[in-house]
């Protein structure tokens, strides 16, 4: 299986990573990369590597079925959890495409003969995402286009006294 290797990091240092990349993906393009993050983000317990591979994964998505419009990386804090959303205005999903997404090799039928993609994307992420003890879900609609969301819980507890939690493995 894939180890992780959890610390205590602040959201936004995820984010500026990842937003650099997003910015050279649609370089070459017509699309306009996007970002509405909150500026209180909190801290997080997690693996950022493995948390950026997701965020970039799921940025490459969107930008390789998106012709025109836009792609937009939206981060907030809800309640107890840090969410983190891509929304393209791509080609977007059937609804009976939508629950299939995350199975290990499937891919839409729109791009099956176009050799995108190997369709291990969405699972991989899924499964880093629960590894978190975080959620990933898919909304779409076919020609409007979809967004990607994911949660984490943020880091428990983030006073000065309790610094051990980010020590412990």
């Amino acid at each position: 299986g894939i180890t992780l290797s959890p610390e205590l990091f602040p959201a936004k240092d995820l984010l500026d990573e990842v937003i650099k990349s997003g910015k050279a993906y649609v370089e070459n393009s017509t699309i306009a990369f996007k970002t509405d993050i909150a500026k209180d983000l909190p801290l997080i317990y997690g693996d950022k590597g493995r948390l950026q591979q997701v965020i970039l994964n799921l940025l490459n998505n969107a930008v390789k079925f998106t012709d025109s419009g836009s792609v937009t990386l939206i981060a907030s804090l809800d309640g107890d959890k840090f969410i983190v959303r891509i929304k393209d205005t791509g080609m977007g999903l059937l609804p009976e495409e939508i629950h299939q997404v995350f199975g290990e090799f499937w891919q839409s039928e729109d791009i099956h003969g176009t050799g995108i993609g190997t369709g291990l994307g969405l699972a991989i992420s899924k499964y880093l995402i629960e590894a978190h003890d975080g959620k990933i879900w898919l909304e779409s609609e076919k020609n409007v286009g979809t967004t990607v969301s994911f949660t984490i819980p943020i880091a428990r507890e983030t006073d000065s006294n309790n610094k051990q939690v980010a020590n412990s493995k």
